[in-house]
């Protein structure tokens, strides 16, 4: 009876927090009964809920990262259960707008720098042409283990490479 009542109270603070506006409700469900459950002691797994609710599991996984980007997303299994949820925090935007002004951001920077995000792809596809070989040894000039096959070592390689260019314009600006 706990589970439900809290779940129940979850799912209205999802709808304040515009978690539920636009969304079926068997995944704003699954999502506050998972919450719920794990708030009361009770180790359910996301693959349970999925099959009771019958949702897909990336739905639930979706609903869940909604909730940790609230108010409520930050606080413990104790703090929600004893914190009064509708008035706790000030309400959160709706999911897709908080994602389309990152997206925005994200655009006007690349607007602001586009010499240095063209070198930085003129950079990738250079490292993406090397051989096994030349990936191996710059891998280790980065000081990373070089084992694998092509694409783990690639992987490794572009990310290394990321934080060093990453690294490289801070210091520039």
């Amino acid at each position: 009876h706990l589970v439900s009542m809290s779940a129940l109270r979850l799912v209205q603070r999802m709808k304040r927090d515009w978690i539920q506006t636009g969304r079926r409700p068997s995944g704003i469900c699954g999502a506050a009964l998972l919450i719920a459950a794990r708030v009361h002691g009770f180790r359910r797994t996301q693959r349970e809920v999925v099959r009771v609710v019958r949702i897909c599991d990336m739905t639930l996984r979706k609903r869940l990262n909604e909730f940790s980007d609230t108010s409520l997303g930050a606080l413990t299994a104790r703090q929600i259960e004893t914190v009064d949820l509708e008035s706790f925090g000030t309400p959160a935007d709706p999911p897709s707008f908080s994602r389309n002004r990152a997206i925005d951001a994200q655009q006007q920077r690349l607007l602001m720098e586009p010499g240095r995000e063209a070198a930085r792809l003129r950079r990738e596809v250079e490292i993406r042409s090397l051989k096994l070989v030349q990936l191996r040894e710059r891998l280790e000039e980065h000081g990373q283990s070089s084992a694998g096959k092509k694409p783990e070592v690639l992987a490794r390689l572009l990310e290394a490479e990321r934080a060093a260019w990453e690294a490289e314009t801070e210091v520039a600006s």
